[in-house]
C-alpha cells in the first residue's frame, strides 16, 4: 500500500510485514555460514605487536625503578622519584601496541534483517578487498546487489549508523582512570561507544508532532506544540501516549554511552503533553500543572475495569546509562516448567510392563478401541480406560485373549 492506492508485487517481500525478517534471516543464513568462514581466513596472529618505542621507553622505566629501589640517600631517592613521575607523563602518553602491525588482523560481524555491520583490525586496503569480496558472493550465490551508497569504508572514529545508534571508536585521548587492580589505565582510547543521534531525535518528535522548527537569524528555534488529535481523547489516554512513547525511545538507547542527551526529547514531550491538556480544556499549562499535581509528579486519575480508583504518573525513569536494561537474560533460553503429561505410546512400549496384570514381558502388544464413548462399565478393564482417560492399553498376551474372549 502506497497513499492508500495497493501495487502488486511479483518479487521480494513485503515492507513491514511481520515475516519479512524472517524470511530474510532464513535467505540470509547462507551469506552468515560464509562470513563465519571468512573470518576464519581473514584473522591472523594473537595480538598486536609492542611498539618499539614503548618497549624501550618501558625498559628505561624499569631501570628508573630499580634505582629508587636501591637508593639509600632520603635526598637522591626524592630527586629519583620526581624523575619518575615526569618520565612516566611521556610514558603513558605513548601507545603501547604498534598500530601499523600487519602480523594481527581481526574481524568482527553482526547483521539484523537485510542490514549489517562489519568491524575490521586492519589496513583499509584489507576492508576495501572485503567488500568487494562480499559484493561478489551476494552477486554470484544469492543473486543480491550491494548497495554501494550505503555501503561504506570508513575510519573506526568516524560514526557509522547501526540500528538506530551512531557507532564510533574514541579518538585517542591520554585520559587515564584508575582501575579495578589500583593501577592507572586509558581506557578511554579506542574504546568503542554507542550514542543517540541528535537528528533521529528531532525526526521522532517532529514525527510526534510534540514541536515544530522555526529559523530565526539563521538559527533552527525548536517551538513546543500541542497535538491537536489527542484533545479529543480521555485524560487517561492522552497521558498514557505520551509515557509509551517516551518510554519507548529512552529504553531503546538504554545502552547509550550519551543516554543523558535524551533529558531534551523527554522534556519537550512533557511539555508538549501540558499543552495538550491545556488546548483541551481552553486554559493555560500553569493551572494543568497545578490541576493534576499529584506528590510533587504529573498525574491522572481514573477508574479501572473493576470500578477501582485508580492514579496514572508519568514517566520520569532514569536517564543513566544501563549496559544490561533486560538483566543479561534476554539471550538466555530458560527450560519450561515441567508439566506432568501421560508418557508416550513409544515410551509405554518401552516399559514391556503389562498395564493391566503388571507382569513385565517383551511381547507386550497395544489393546485398542475406536472412541472410549463407546465402552460400557460391564468390563472392568473398561472402567480402567476410561479412568486413564486413553483408547490404547499395553497388555501381555495372556491378558490380550482374556479381553478378547469377553468381548
Amino acid at each position: 500500500m502506497e497513499n492508500n492506492t495497493f501495487h502488486e508485487t511479483y518479487s521480494g517481500v513485503v515492507q513491514g510485514g511481520i515475516i519479512s525478517p524472517i524470511l530474510a534471516n532464513i535467505y540470509l543464513d547462507r551469506f552468515d555460514k560464509n562470513m563465519k568462514e571468512y573470518k576464519v581466513g581473514f584473522e591472523k596472529g594473537r595480538k598486536r605487536a609492542v611498539s618499539k618505542s614503548n618497549a624501550r621507553t618501558g625498559d628505561k622505566r624499569h631501570r628508573l625503578v630499580e634505582k629508587i629501589s636501591k637508593a639509600q640517600n632520603q635526598e637522591a631517592r626524592r630527586t629519583l622519584i620526581a624523575e619518575l613521575k615526569e618520565f612516566d607523563k611521556i610514558y603513558h602518553a605513548m601507545p603501547r601496541s604498534d598500530a601499523m602491525d600487519t602480523s594481527s588482523r581481526r574481524l568482527q560481524y553482526t547483521r539484523y534483517a537485510d542490514d549489517f555491520l562489519i568491524g575490521v583490525i586492519g589496513s583499509k586496503a584489507d576492508a576495501e578487498q572485503m567488500k568487494q569480496d562480499i559484493g561478489k558472493y551476494l552477486a554470484e550465490k544469492l543473486k543480491l546487489e550491494l548497495s554501494e551508497e550505503k555501503t561504506l569504508v570508513t575510519i573506526a572514529t568516524d560514526k557509522a549508523r547501526f540500528l538506530g545508534y551512531d557507532i564510533r571508536a574514541r579518538k585517542p585521548s591520554n585520559l587515564q582512570r584508575k582501575t579495578k587492580r589500583g593501577c592507572y589505565a586509558r581506557n578511554y582510547n579506542g574504546h568503542i561507544v554507542l550514542e543517540v543521534p541528535t537528528e533521529l531525535v528531532k525526526k521522532k518528535l517532529l514525527q510526534l508532532g510534540a514541536m515544530e522548527i522555526r529559523k530565526v537569524n539563521g538559527k533552527e528555534i525548536w517551538k513546543l506544540t500541542h497535538r491537536g488529535e489527542l484533545t479529543n481523547r480521555k485524560d487517561i489516554y492522552i497521558l498514557n501516549q505520551y509515557n509509551g512513547e517516551v518510554r519507548g525511545i529512552c529504553n531503546y538507547y538504554s545502552i547509550a554511552n550519551n543516554r543523558s542527551k535524551l533529558h531534551k526529547f523527554r522534556y519537550i514531550m512533557e511539555y508538549s503533553m501540558y499543552k495538550t491538556f491545556a488546548c483541551k480544556y481552553r486554559t493555560t499549562k500553569r493551572k494543568i500543572i497545578e490541576k493534576y499535581h499529584i506528590d510533587k509528579d504529573f498525574g491522572v486519575r481514573y477508574t479501572d475495569w473493576k470500578g477501582r480508583e485508580r492514579v496514572r504518573i508519568i514517566w520520569k525513569g532514569s536517564l543513566a546509562r544501563n549496559d544490561f536494561p533486560q538483566k543479561a537474560k534476554v539471550d538466555t533460553i530458560h527450560k519450561p516448567a515441567k508439566i506432568k503429561t501421560n508418557p508416550s505410546l513409544v515410551d509405554r512400549l518401552k516399559a514391556q510392563t503389562c498395564e493391566w496384570c503388571g507382569k513385565r514381558t517383551p511381547d507386550v502388544v497395544m489393546h485398542q478401541v475406536r472412541a472410549l464413548s463407546e465402552l460400557d462399565d460391564s468390563q472392568p478393564w473398561n472402567i480402567f480406560m476410561k479412568k486413564i482417560n486413553c483408547k490404547t492399553m499395553i497388555v501381555c498376551p495372556g491378558c490380550h485373549e482374556m479381553i478378547h474372549n469377553a468381548d
